[in-house]
């Protein structure tokens, strides 16, 4: 993905292909409609989920609702696996510090090239600092600096630095529709993706218009959902952060192919710790 030395180097992984079909396109799907959204998004063909195919006349939302008190900030920064510490973004990185199963951890996006890394971290109440290798990450709220074998390498200024109570955690990513944004939870379940969006301009229009077309979807950003989806980067979406409209589609893999058929859409498991490089694929 013509990534830059410093991005890829740093985060360590390399930047996969886009999360979106056609570039701010409106790609709402209906029945036997066309998508094209094969190199839209990524997915792990795991372990199918159990229970009945979609209805068409009952639409089923999926599970946004938790048993372990995740605000939507911890849903969206710490993917339904801890609690936000918090949040700092530069012109081109993001971190958000949580909590996980009593650790502190640092989730990493580089925002040119769409890498991720998550890294145990140490903490004050105002800074965080996490190792890899011979990189460190350092953040706080007026800094964002890596450096290798102790020689930073790149600084940026913090645009922005949220704590738990900041207005902008209370619904990260959300377009001011009439529908709310959803952080479904990554447990497995199958979906399908009826429309991407990433042009800043035309997000909303094109986000409702799916909503609309799609009765019983939803919406959610792609960096702020499990892993099984791609965030952004400067090849595939010029950087900007990239929206879905998903819609559940309960029980095995072969319902979800019969729906991705149907809507000529992509398919999806939503899980965390997989690799998003390819999509549902059905014989």
């Amino acid at each position: 993905m013509g990534a830059v030395f410093a991005v890829n180097t740093l985060l360590g992984v390399p930047a996969q292909p886009p999360l979106a079909g056609t570039a701010g396109q409106n790609q709402g799907a209906s029945p036997n409609s066309s998508s094209q959204m094969q190199d839209a998004i990524g997915e792990q063909d795991s372990a199918p989920q159990q229970g009945q195919p979609e209805s068409q006349t009952a639409p089923q939302r999926l599970n946004t609702v938790d048993n372990s008190g995740y605000s939507n900030a911890d849903k969206a920064y710490c993917k339904w696996q801890g609690k936000v510490v918090f949040v700092g973004a530069s012109d081109s990185f993001r971190a958000a510090i949580c909590e996980i199963n009593g650790e502190t951890t640092y989730l990493g996006l580089d925002k040119k090239s769409g890498s991720t890394i998550v890294l145990p971290a140490s903490r004050t109440s105002n800074s965080a600092q996490a190792r890899n290798g011979n990189y460190s990450y350092a953040l706080n709220a007026s800094t964002f600096t890596i450096s290798a074998n102790n020689d930073v390498i790149a600084e940026e200024k913090m645009l922005s630095w949220w704590t738990p109570s900041a207005p902008e955690l209370k619904l990260p990513g959300d377009l001011g529709l009439s529908q709310p944004i959803s952080y479904p939870a990554c447990d497995g379940t199958g979906v399908i993706v009826l429309a991407t969006a990433f042009e800043p301009a035309t997000n909303a229009a094109t986000i409702e218009q799916a909503l609309r077309a799609n009765p019983g979807s939803m919406y959610l950003r792609t960096d702020l959902s499990c892993d099984n989806f791609r965030g952004p980067s400067k090849a595939n979406s010029n950087g900007n952060s990239i929206y879905a409209v998903i819609k559940a589609v309960p029980g095995s893999k072969s319902d979800v192919c019969a729906a991705m058929k149907a809507y000529d859409a992509t398919g999806e498991w939503l899980e965390n710790n997989v690799d998003p490089a390819t999509n549902v694929t059905c014989s």
